[in-house]
């Protein structure tokens, strides 16, 4: 009941939640909503057995926001389509080339439907488009379909590196 995640293996792009009026199914407020939040916690705990491991700049800074390009959050929009990270030297705009992407602590992760955090990035070649579902999905469908909790985490990018991806953001 916990959310969905989109492309690369992460499960289907909706969760079917169980009981409850459609007010209710439909506010990211609920008790069925809330279990997301239960999982912050282990969440948390995941990121700092990460970085630790990762050895990359978020394990220097404690986990702080520096430990992710974009923190964990739903879209507020209905479908948000994603390509993709592309690396690139900040200084000499290089094309970084990942050899092979890490296991944890680079791109883009989600929750999925049983409240596990999937690593979608490996997933994700350059002929991929991912797509997602978002808050007014969950909304505009009276919770049948379920916004999409993700994050995108930078803990084991390479020194130096900027990302670039494309994202759309359907409304």
């Amino acid at each position: 009941k916990a959310g969905s995640g989109g492309g690369g293996g992460a499960g289907g792009g909706s969760s079917a939640g169980g009981g409850g009026s459609a007010a209710e199914l439909s506010s990211m407020r609920t008790h069925s909503a809330s279990s997301r939040a239960a999982k912050a916690p282990d969440i948390a705990r995941a990121s700092e057995a990460e970085r630790g491991a990762s050895g990359g700049e978020g394990a220097a800074s404690g986990g702080g926001p520096e430990s992710f390009w974009l923190p964990w959050h739903i879209d507020p929009n209905t479908i948000s389509t994603l390509t993709g990270d592309s690396y690139f030297d900040f200084d000499t705009s290089e094309t970084i080339r990942l050899a092979e992407y890490p296991e944890t602590g680079l791109g883009l992760v989600a929750l999925n439907a049983l409240g596990d955090v999937v690593h979608l990035s490996r997933h994700i070649d350059e002929d991929s488009l991912v797509v997602m579902m978002a808050a007014g999905a969950q909304v505009h469908t009276g919770g049948l379909l379920r916004g999409c909790m993700h994050a995108v985490q930078r803990e084991a990018a390479p020194r130096g590196a900027s990302r670039i991806m494309y994202y759309q953001a359907w409304y």
